[in-house]
C-alpha cells in the first residue's frame, strides 16, 4: 500500500480506505496474506486487468482526439502573482510556439482531477493526487518602493503571500517591528496604492523593472520561489499539454 500510495500521489491511510469500501461493495476480499507480503485474489486479479485496458483504452481515444482536432482551448489556472510575475511576461512566447491552440487563462482555483482545467500552475509542488509535476521556472523577489517615497518610508505592503512560500516578507516585519500597513492581493494594485503610499513591498524583480518609478529597498536579501507546472496523469499522452511544458521549460526569464 506505501508503493501504491507513492504512485498515486496520496497517502497510505487513503489507500487502505478506499480497498476497504471496494471490498464491502463487492462483498469478497481483494488481496490475501501470503506470509509478509498480501497477494490480491482471482476477483482483484480481474479488476486489475479491466482497469489497465480501460485506462489503455481512454489514453488512446485522447490521443486520437487531440490529433484529429483542428483547435483546441487548454486551460490555464494560476496564483495572481505567478499570472503576473512569471506568465504575463512570456505567454506570449508560449502562444506563438502552439498552432490551433487557445490558451484560456484563469487565476481561479480549479481541479485537475475533475477535468475543470488543464494545466495548473503553482508556487511549490503539489503533493496529492495522479498528477505529472514539474518546475517550469523561479521568481527572484527583493524591496522595492515608489522612488518618491524612498527617504520617507512609514512602513511595508504585504501581498498575500502563501504561508508556505517565503519571498522575503518576514525582513520587513522584522526592519520596521510592525504588521503591514496593508494587505493587498495582486501586483498591480499594489503598485498602484505605492504611487501614494510611503512603503515599501517585496516585489518581483521583473515585474519592478518594468515600472522604472521603482527603486529598490536595502531591506532584506533577494529570495526565490519556485514555479511547478502539474497536469492530470491522464493527459500524459496528450501531445499539446507535452508542447507547452517544453515551451515553458525551455523559455529563459
Amino acid at each position: 500500500m506505501t508503493a501504491a500510495a507513492e504512485h498515486l500521489g496520496t497517502n497510505t491511510a487513503t489507500v487502505s480506505r478506499r480497498i476497504e469500501r471496494i471490498t464491502e461493495e463487492l462483498g469478497q476480499p481483494l488481496f490475501t496474506k501470503d506470509g509478509q507480503s498480501w497477494q490480491p485474489t482471482s476477483l482483484a486479479t480481474k479488476l486489475i486487468s479491466i482497469a489497465a485496458q480501460t485506462e489503455a483504452f481512454l489514453t488512446s481515444a485522447q490521443s486520437e482526439e487531440n490529433t484529429s482536432s483542428k483547435h483546441s482551448d487548454i486551460r490555464i489556472n494560476a496564483p495572481l502573482r505567478i499570472l503576473q510575475s512569471y506568465l504575463a511576461p512570456i505567454i506570449g512566447e508560449v502562444s506563438n510556439g502552439l498552432e490551433n491552440v487557445t490558451l484560456v487563462v484563469s487565476l481561479y482555483q480549479a481541479s485537475l482531477a475533475f477535468g475543470e482545467t488543464d494545466i495548473v500552475l503553482s508556487e511549490h509542488e503539489p503533493n496529492e493526487g495522479r498528477l505529472i509535476r514539474k518546475r517550469v521556472g523561479t521568481t527572484q523577489w527583493r524591496s522595492y518602493c515608489d522612488i518618491n517615497h524612498f527617504d520617507n518610508l512609514q512602513g511595508w505592503g504585504d501581498l498575500a503571500h502563501h504561508e508556505d512560500v517565503s519571498n522575503g516578507q518576514d525582513t520587513l516585519r522584522a526592519h520596521f517591528d510592525a504588521p503591514p500597513v496593508l494587505k493587498m492581493e495582486g501586483l498591480n494594485l499594489m503598485r498602484t496604492v505605492m504611487r501614494t503610499a510611503a512603503i515599501v513591498c517585496r516585489l518581483p524583480k521583473l515585474f519592478a523593472q518594468e515600472h522604472h518609478d521603482l527603486i529598490e529597498v536595502p531591506i532584506g536579501v533577494p529570495t526565490t520561489s519556485e514555479v511547478w507546472l502539474s497536469y492530470h496523469y491522464t493527459r500524459r499522452s496528450d501531445t499539446v499539454i507535452r508542447d507547452i511544458v517544453d515551451i515553458l521549460s525551455n523559455i529563459k526569464q
